[in-house]
């Protein structure tokens, strides 16, 4: 008897274990697309970016009489009074619950906790949203919406979760908290809009909205995503879902970070920065800026940050980190950031979990807003430059040579040529398929046959900046043009 007690237990254990490390899947929801379609109609510029056409088709169809309903007006003077778009949307949408035919609140939701937590709402404010809400989900008849498209949700759904993989385990060994069992949404008319939905108390448990960021129903995008922007929703996806982890960690000791963030949100290059990446505050600059470093050490000990890593997935989350974050967020700093968490890892008995390592950044972060310009001709050093390049137009060789020398290794896989905007020197065509190559990451070689040149003649030609990246990614920070005679 006892031994088969046991056995039950160790089953039961394997289940449980199981269980924890499934992998977890999106679906689509109903109140998502409700009230992201409702943002749409009330020209909400982050719900109008829908990537699959047919559907922003029957949205446009369906819904275009419906732009003057009480709950589209309503939803506009929000926008302009309150500033009420992007998360807040989302996050109104996971309290409520579509039951019956009708929209309400879930008995599970605290409205005190969301006005606490998110100003912009307010007692009056939700309680006439929700019922404009669904007042608008009845006089549309927005459920026999939602199902007919039950096909197209469903290709999304499996879409995504064939492509996007989870290692839920390192959560706890990075952070020190399980992964749990968060609600994962997709919602088609986000297109490429993403929120987190954490646990600040306004319902239980945390989740993320992620946007379908390509048309499910156009193969050749389908091929696309499937061979290399899946990389994108996945990075996006991690760093959702770091939120509901750095957030509160950041939060538990604010008051370390607030006079640097303060101090560095005064910078007009950086304020400029971060209002473009709608980041309204000090406080959301840092917390964005510790999620990014958390969500670069996710890909670093999967050995995907680096690369030089000899993992294709590599050249795709490194360009993230360096063009997504560095450049076009703002956060400059990333890359020392990177490197100060090597301290992190060296020494995971003073440090056992990102929190413990959090005095360590606010110190590194002090200096940062003391020493910006130092920092920001760090930065600087990161994008590549040419440092020289030659010409042998001798007219004793059979073939020409263009030699071009980086200051950086350089993504050699990707290369080409632009055309001399001076219009009084000869094109030289090139084909970068049998004229052109890398012969080490920093040099770049260009080979004409003489007989198909002219003597005497002046040629010209560019190279562009916006093709050719160091391995982190970072661009040439303008074109560069070389001109010459043939001799």
């Amino acid at each position: 008897m006892k031994n088969t007690q046991l056995f039950m237990t160790l089953i039961c254990a394997a289940c449980t274990g199981i269980m924890l490390h499934a992998q977890p899947s999106f679906r689509t929801d109903e109140r998502f697309e409700l009230s992201g379609i409702a943002a749409y109609l009330a020209g909400y510029p982050e719900y109008s970016m829908c990537q699959v056409s047919s559907y922003r088709d029957a949205v446009d169809s369906c819904f275009r009489d419906c732009t003057d309903h009480d709950l589209i007006k309503f939803m506009r003077q929000l926008r302009e009074t309150r500033g009420t778009g992007f998360d807040a949307v989302t996050t109104a949408a996971s309290m409520l619950v579509i039951e019956n035919g009708s929209v309400g609140l879930s008995p599970l939701a605290d409205t005190s906790m969301l006005y606490k937590a998110d100003p912009r709402w307010s007692a009056e404010v939700f309680s006439k949203y929700v019922s404009l809400l669904d007042r608008f989900y009845r006089d549309t008849d927005f459920g026999s919406f939602y199902s007919s498209f039950t096909d197209l949700y469903a290709a999304g759904e499996e879409l995504v979760n064939a492509n996007i993989r989870i290692d839920t385990a390192w959560f706890r060994s990075f952070y020190g908290r399980g992964f749990g069992h968060p609600e994962l949404y997709v919602s088609f008319i986000n297109g490429p809009s993403n929120y987190a939905l954490p646990d600040r108390g306004i319902i239980p448990g945390y989740g993320i909205v992620v946007g379908m960021p390509l048309d499910v129903e156009d193969r050749s995008q389908v091929l696309i995503f499937e061979q290399a922007k899946k990389s994108d929703m996945s990075f996006t996806i991690i760093h959702e879902l770091c939120h509901n982890f750095t957030n509160p960690d950041y939060y538990g000791c604010r008051e370390d970070f607030s006079k640097s963030s303060l101090r560095l949100f005064k910078k007009k290059y950086v304020r400029e920065k971060m209002h473009a990446a709608a980041y309204g505050d000090p406080d959301i600059m840092a917390v964005e800026w510790l999620n990014s470093l958390c969500t670069a050490m996710y890909y670093r000990d999967h050995g995907l940050l680096r690369p030089d890593s000899g993992e294709k997935e590599s050249w795709r989350i490194s360009w993230l980190v360096s063009n997504k974050e560095m450049i076009r967020k703002g956060f400059f700093w990333l890359g020392s950031s990177i490197r100060l968490m090597e301290d992190f890892y060296a020494d995971r008995e003073r440090y056992p979990y990102f929190r413990d390592f959090l005095p360590e950044l606010s110190e590194y972060y002090g200096n940062l807003s003391r020493h910006y310009r130092k920092e920001a001709r760090r930065f600087i050093s990161y994008f590549p430059e040419i440092i020289s390049s030659e010409v042998d137009s001798l007219s004793d060789r059979d073939s020409l040579f263009i030699r071009v020398t980086f200051s950086h290794p350089m993504r050699t896989y990707q290369h080409g040529t632009l055309r001399h905007p001076d219009e009084r020197l000869a094109v030289l065509q090139t084909d970068s398929r049998k004229d052109a190559r890398f012969t080490d990451p920093e040099t770049y070689v260009i080979s004409k046959s003489v007989n198909e040149l002219e003597r005497g003649v002046r040629y010209g030609l560019g190279i562009p900046s916006y093709v050719f990246q160091s391995e982190w990614g970072f661009p040439l920070l303008e074109n560069y043009m070389i001109e010459f005679k043939m001799y």
